[in-house]
């Protein structure tokens, strides 16, 4: 087990620099809350024995991503995925994953989508060698 206590993880900007993500079995034995925030990762594997304890995913601004892995809906754990500003492929895979709880009679599982909305300007400041954004909604 790498951090078998862990219980809210928070990975932002440079936290992962490849181009995928991997994780493993046991790592996150009691995770309940992911957060993942300009991830540069376009793919992430997983599976839903690799956070048995999550309770809420988060994904915000992960426009490199390609999709939340269809495995994570069978974490009996999970109660909401919550995305906000991400590519549609990813709010496309967290409809697909509540679909197809609900097609197995679990209604538990939300969803919040939060689109890039057409009021949205992304601001881009470079700092030394790091890039700063924010995220203005009229």
């Amino acid at each position: 087990m790498l951090l078998p206590n862990l219980e809210l993880l928070k990975l932002e900007s440079e936290a992962c620099w490849e181009q995928q993500w991997a994780t493993t079995d046991g790592g996150f034995p009691r995770l309940k809350f992911l957060k993942l925030k300009y991830l540069n990762a376009e793919r992430w594997i997983t599976c839903n024995s690799h956070f048995p304890s999550l309770h809420h995913l988060l994904l915000q601004s992960c426009n490199n991503l390609g999709e939340i892995p269809s495995s994570l809906g069978d974490i009996l754990t999970l109660q909401m995925i919550t995305v906000a500003f991400c590519r549609p492929s990813i709010v496309e895979s967290a409809r697909k994953i509540k679909e197809e709880q609900e097609s197995n009679g679990n209604n538990w599982l939300e969803v919040l989508i939060r689109p890039a909305s057409s009021n949205a300007r992304i601001l881009k400041r470079t700092q030394g060698t790091r890039a700063l954004f924010a995220i203005n909604v009229d």
